[in-house]
């Protein structure tokens, strides 16, 4: 939850997770939890990689600044997908999950 889907690209995001196929051998770095009840979390898979960062690398989800200010890591990968208009951000007006939710 500390990276958000964007709701038009989340087939993408989840096509990616289905290929890295974390299963029970990935380990969730829990940081807490927001009154909807759920869980703020890293997906780290089995090879140490960060699927949470890949994600915002590769422009499929945004960095949700609520839940984790001052991550310079995830604030630098969103950046660098914004300005190569990758995934989501080749949208040129994107819309942000919390964005949407409240249009729903």
């Amino acid at each position: 939850e500390r990276i958000h889907s964007a709701a038009s690209c989340n087939p993408k995001a989840l096509n990616f997770l289905y290929a890295v196929r974390p299963e029970r051998s990935s380990k969730l770095r829990v940081a807490g939890s927001i009154p909807a009840g759920r869980t703020i979390a890293d997906v780290l898979l089995p090879d140490g990689t960060n699927a949470n960062h890949t994600l915002v690398k590769d422009g499929w989800c945004w960095w949700y600044r609520k839940y984790a200010p001052g991550d310079t890591v995830v604030e630098g990968l969103e950046k660098e997908a914004r300005e190569a208009k990758k995934g989501l951000w080749a949208d040129p007006q994107p819309v942000p999950p919390w964005g949407w939710r409240k249009k729903k």
